[in-house]
């Protein structure tokens, strides 16, 4: 009975991990984009939020102005019109999205 319940129990765990990493495979896949090399930064930069060390970004892969919402730890949030390419955010900011053309 015992050697029952320890299976089933690693069986389930088993599960769980796996519906877990599909659950966050699917996200990254969801947002993940085609890296680019960035010169001067010395990383390899994908299109939308991402974080540098301490600095985020923004990149903007498209050929159109965007604005995108940005989140701060501190401070308030705030609408911006980003350019085609990469825009510092500062080192308080958690988070930026596409919100439509500007």
């Amino acid at each position: 009975m015992l050697k029952q319940i320890a299976t089933r129990a690693a069986v389930a765990a088993s599960v769980a991990a796996s519906a877990g990493a599909l659950m966050f495979g699917a996200a990254t896949t969801a947002s993940a984009t085609e890296a680019t090399p960035q010169g001067d930064l010395g990383t390899m930069a994908v299109c939308g939020y991402y974080e540098g060390g301490p600095m985020s970004y923004y990149n903007h892969c498209g050929s159109t102005n965007v604005r995108i919402h940005v989140t701060y730890i501190v401070g308030s949030d705030e609408d911006l019109c980003v350019t085609p390419g990469i825009t510092k955010l500062g080192y308080n900011a958690t988070n930026a999205w596409y919100t439509g053309l500007c």
